[in-house]
């Protein structure tokens, strides 16, 4: 998404001094963003791996500061919602969750898991 990436780290040079807008690179593999986008050199992306629980972790790294964290609570909710999500795909025989009923119904189930726990 390098159209969006442009749009987040503009408005960021731009109100350094007016706003809290920052931005945060995340990348699967180390090492590749500097192969595919060279204007970032200096900025360190998070590396989740490609993984469900590096994806937690990056999360984690980047909002350390907001709020207390439980990392083991978060992968065993992130592993939930997993499964919630293939259940959700298989009984609407969708590819994707990234519609509007489908997505609503995920975020209902995320929010009623993590009310539980």
């Amino acid at each position: 998404m390098p159209f969006e990436l442009g749009l987040a780290v503009a408005i960021a040079r731009q109100m350094r001094n007016e706003s809290a807008h920052a931005f945060v690179l995340l990348e699967s593999r180390p090492f590749r963003l500097q192969r595919s986008l060279s204007d970032m050199n200096g900025f360190d992306p998070k590396i989740h791996n490609g993984t469900r629980a590096g994806a937690v972790r990056c999360m984690f790294e980047i909002f350390a500061d907001s709020a207390p964290a439980d990392l083991r609570t978060a992968l065993r909710l992130a592993g939930s919602l997993a499964r919630v999500s293939k259940q959700l795909k298989r009984d609407r025989g969708a590819r994707s969750l990234f519609n509007r009923v489908a997505f609503n119904e995920l975020f209902t189930a995320a929010t009623l898991m993590q009310e539980q726990n």
